[in-house]
């Protein structure tokens, strides 16, 4: 009965965890075991079949609750026939850029049917980078523990993104989700060696051994065995864990005391026993043998006992001054990192304060890259607020620190990137290329991050290489496609370059990523306009300033773009409406726009009013001068009409159109 109860909770276990591995793991062990014990009829059959009903209506229960159904797991992983990245990448394939067809990658046919977002899909790319790894290390393996740090590299021999993705749906990896390829890329080819014939040994001498065993005795090795089986089958679709992997030893280890100590009780029934002990046993007769001097074979065994202990004592010592230094350097390096979270008025203390601390961190850890690397990310935030080179230096001394650590490290290349960058545009110096190289090994040592691809755009930008301004960006874009930043650059460059198809759709994207952005319809509307697509252009122009009527800008871009229409009168309300509303702004483009529409509709009195304001804004507004003679010319005050005419002039000296007014005026007087 006690077995029953523990077993049956142990099952139901099993089932919440809602794992596929462990479920496939449960059948797997399950099966043999009861076909074994019912085979040899290990125990009575009445209890098995009782036992296998139970296990069944527990695994109907838990498979009706779709909460708690492991089925929906399975099903989860199948891509659906109308599933959105069918659609999205059927309906946005021909507005796409053309790189985004010559840099993918194929996929393995398996992967069509299989969802992005499904671990069956992540674990498959998983397999493909474990083996482009267990090329470039296919004899000792990259080592343990260290998966993480070229695993991006190369899984982005095996992948690339596609807008269907819908952003890079893969986390950081740093073990392989299969016993076999994990041990082959940490350990090379030698110790997947020992590892099987670990295993394979084991079988055999399980094997070898099994039917000597008592009945009670093989039902505990069927249920050990069952549990070795359902480790190594769950091992083929995730990795151990330390508890986990102890148990696996465990249970191997029992198995081989269970023979063992089997074997010591046969020998001691059938007298093998008593007979070597007689051999140790000293007698009183004549078959008693002659015993020699223990004392110099004792003294020995002492002195060996002693130097093992010794060395072994030295050894822990030494390992736990190990344990005790890294443990130290956690506690300095998180202290030094809440420091610089934490707020305070003493600015420069806590800052020499948390540098101290983060600084003796890596004094007593020097191979964690991790302290080095906030420490960089420190330096760098210093060095923007106090535009001190100081902090410049002490980024580049951390993160070559953590190169020769980890050449392959990313966030060093990245890091060197921005003090470059930096440089160049706070220090004017000469060191564009060399940020562009850095981010290039940034992007070489892990691909997927979309912060490297932005930094290294913007360079190529600004050095009017909008090509591959437009490729990183648009890198950037498939990794995040739901950040703002990403798709609103994206939008950006494909304007400066006049591609107007492409920042239209950009650009719509980011009013989908957030629709209460005004700066985002009102960049949309003029893309529509230089589209001449003017009716779609004013619908989001007056998005816009439905959204920020404050903006003056908004307001400028709907009427003017009204005007172009010829719906001079409703721009004209537009204009005054906002004029009553904000009568001190400084935005004289929009007053000049509303003194050209008096200037069609030949209100010289308005036509002054509002240029003085724009004088009184701007002394320096040729167009104000210009609009404020020609008013006074039509209104007859010649003099004052000369007078602004001559002012606009000296602004704007090669505009005939006022020296030919001047000439008119000249001969009325």
């Amino acid at each position: 009965m006690v077995f029953f109860a523990l077993s049956l909770i142990i099952y139901t276990t099993f089932w919440l965890t809602n794992t596929r591995a462990c479920f496939v793991a449960l059948l797997g062990g399950l099966i043999p075991l009861f076909f074994f014990v019912s085979k040899w009829r290990l125990t009575k059959r009445y209890k098995n079949v009782i036992l296998i009903v139970l296990y069944i209506l527990i695994g109907i229960a838990f498979n009706v609750r779709h909460e708690t159904s492991v089925i929906k797991h399975f099903t989860a992983d199948v891509k659906t026939a109308d599933s959105s990245e069918s659609s999205v990448s059927e309906g946005e394939s021909k507005k796409l850029p053309d790189f985004d067809t010559t840099q993918n990658k194929s996929r393995p046919w398996i992967t069509t049917h299989l969802s992005v977002a499904g671990s069956s899909f992540s674990r498959i790319f998983q397999y493909l980078a474990a083996l482009e790894i267990i090329k470039d290390y296919p004899v000792f393996g990259i080592g343990p523990d260290t998966i993480g740090i070229v695993y991006q590299k190369n899984l982005a021999k095996v992948f690339s993104l596609r807008e269907s993705d819908q952003g890079f749906p893969f986390p950081r990896q740093d073990r392989i989700h299969n016993d076999i390829l994990d041990t082959f890329v940490t350990r090379g080819i030698f110790g997947l060696g020992a590892y099987l014939w670990l295993l394979a040994a084991f079988g055999k001498y399980i094997g070898k051994n099994y039917k000597k065993l008592t009945n009670e005795n093989k039902l505990l090795m069927l249920g050990l065995l069952t549990g070795v089986l359902c480790y190594l089958i769950q091992n083929e679709f995730s990795f151990g864990n330390t508890p986990i992997v102890m148990l696996f030893w465990i249970m191997m280890g029992l198995c081989i005391s269970i023979i063992k100590i089997q074997e010591r009780e046969e020998w001691v029934i059938t007298g093998k026993f008593r007979k070597d002990a007689k051999l140790q046993s000293p007698g009183n007769g004549k078959n008693q043998n002659a015993q020699t001097p223990a004392f110099a074979i004792s003294r020995i065994s002492n002195f060996y006992r002693g130097l093992c202990c010794g060395t072994v004592l030295t050894v822990l010592g030494f390992i736990l001054i190990f344990v005790i230094r890294v443990y130290r350097a956690d506690a300095y390096f998180e202290c030094g990192r809440r420091i610089f979270g934490s707020e305070g008025e003493n600015a420069h203390g806590k800052v020499e304060k948390g540098l101290y601390l983060m600084k003796h961190a890596i004094h007593l850890n020097p191979y964690e890259t991790f302290y080095r690397d906030e420490l960089c990310r420190v330096y760098i935030q210093m060095a923007f607020k106090t535009k001190n080179e100081v902090w410049i230096q002490g980024t580049y001394d951390e993160a070559n620190n953590s190169l020769k650590l980890i050449p392959e490290h990313f966030l060093s290349f990245f890091q060197l990137g921005v003090i470059y960058q930096m440089l160049a545009e706070n220090f004017k110096r000469d060191t564009i290329d060399d940020a562009i190289t850095c981010y290039k090994k940034a992007i070489e040592m892990d691909t997927f991050q979309a912060p490297f691809h932005s930094n290294l755009a913007s360079l190529y930008a600004g050095k009017g290489d909008f090509d591959s301004a437009i490729e990183e960006f648009y890198q950037a874009y498939l990794i995040r496609p739901y950040e703002l930043p990403y798709v609103e650059r994206l939008s950006n460059i494909f304007l400066q370059k006049g591609d107007w198809e492409r920042a239209i759709i950009f650009t719509m994207k980011a009013i989908e990523l957030n629709p209460a952005e005004p700066g985002n319809h009102n960049k949309l509307g003029v893309i529509l306009n230089k589209k001449q697509m003017y009716e779609e252009a004013i619908i989001e122009f007056k998005k816009a300033v439905e959204i920020n009527p404050k903006e003056p800008m908004y307001t400028h871009n709907l009427a003017s773009t009204l005007v172009a229409q010829g719906k001079d009168a409703e721009a004209e309300q537009i204009i005054q409406t906002f004029n009553e509303m904000h009568p001190h702004h400084r935005y004289i483009r929009i007053r000049l726009l509303l003194a050209n529409i008096y200037l069609e509709s030949n209100h010289w009195e308005k036509i002054v009013s509002e240029c003085e304001q724009i004088v009184k804004t701007d002394d320096k507004s040729a167009e104000a001068y210009k609009m404020l003679g020609i008013a006074y010319y039509r209104m007859r005050q010649l003099e004052l009409a000369g007078k602004m005419l001559s002012h606009a002039l000296t602004l704007k000296a090669d505009d005939q159109e006022i020296k030919d007014l001047l000439t008119v005026i000249s001969s009325n007087k």
